[in-house]
Order: structure tokens, then sequence, then C-alpha cells
């Protein structure tokens, strides 16, 4: 028959006995704050510097730009999520969102105080425009992160029924599973 698989997805966490030495990356990836935080900062010093730099008429330029952000945001926590099982998504994904939008706007109250936030109500933003800067971004921010969660929880666990279903189906007809 072979030696027993390791699940693709597992449906739960492993306590190891000794836990092998984690990379520096991987130890920020794993941490909610500091992911949050890194994502913050990249997601509003690409949005300052897509809104100032360049063609600014041009709509391709402009949306190279949103899409590049969008790609750092949801990769970004894609990442952190992929180190935990689905069943602490439903809290970890919210409060990446909150922390990353935390990050965001003091990153921008900083680029206000340097004169380097763009679109004010009245060209360079002000300290007075931050929190209208606030509530447009905590939505664009917090909608998008929640709801590409549930998508990738949704994913993960139609996966996961798929294959649980070929192994299954192996093991009624008596055929191993291949090694991965």
């Amino acid at each position: 028959m072979g030696r027993p698989r390791t699940p693709i997805f597992p449906r739960e966490t492993i306590a190891w006995k000794q836990v092998p030495e984690i990379s520096t990356c991987r130890r920020i990836a794993v941490s909610l704050i500091e992911m949050a935080i890194i994502t913050g900062v990249i997601v509003r010093v690409l949005r300052a510097l897509f809104l100032t730099q360049g063609p600014t008429q041009s709509i391709l330029f402009f949306g190279f730009g949103l899409a590049l952000a969008t790609i750092v945001l949801l990769g970004m926590a894609t990442l952190h999520l992929s180190n935990f099982t689905v069943r602490h998504w439903w809290w970890r994904a919210p409060a990446f969102a909150i922390v990353e939008f935390l990050a965001e706007m003091a990153t921008s109250a900083l680029l206000i105080w340097l004169g380097r936030e763009p679109w004010g109500a009245s060209g360079r933003a002000e300290m007075s425009d931050l929190p209208s800067i606030a509530a447009g971004t905590f939505l664009w921010r917090f909608i998008p992160i929640v709801a590409f969660a549930l998508f990738l929880a949704l994913i993960v666990n139609a996966v996961r029924a798929v294959v649980q279903r070929r192994e299954d189906s192996r093991e009624r007809r008596g055929v191993s599973a291949p090694e991965i």
C-alpha cells in the first residue's frame, strides 16, 4: 500500500516536539501585525508614486498602478493566511485588513506631513483631508481582503473535498495513492 500521505490541505495543525528553525521571512509571514504593517506601507507608497510620477492622464499607467497595488495587497494577505488553517481565517482576514488600514493611514499622515500625499480636497492632501482619505481607504481595503479570503476558503474547501473523494475512491478499490 505504501506509507500514509500527509494531506495537501490539513484540517488540523500539527504540534511538533522539536520545532525547526524558521527563516526570518517565514517568521514575518506568520506575524499578522508585521505582515499587515509592511503591506500598508508598501501599498500607500505605491499609490503615492503612481499618482505623482509618470503620465498622470494615462489610463494604462493608472490601471497598472492600481493592479500592482491590488496584487501586493491580496498577495500579502494570502501569504499571511496560508500559514494557518481555514478555520482561523474568519478573524485573521478582518484583523489583517484593519491593521493594514491603520498602517496605511499612518503612512498617509507621514506623507501629508512631508507634503507628498497626492489627491487632497484641493491639490496635495493636508491633515484635514485625512478623515475623508481614511473613510475611502477603509472600504477599499477591508471589503476586498475579506471577500478574497472568503473566495480562497471556498477554493481550499472545494479542492480538499475533491482530493478526499479521490482518496476514498482509491481506498475502496484497493489502489495505493501516488507519492508526491
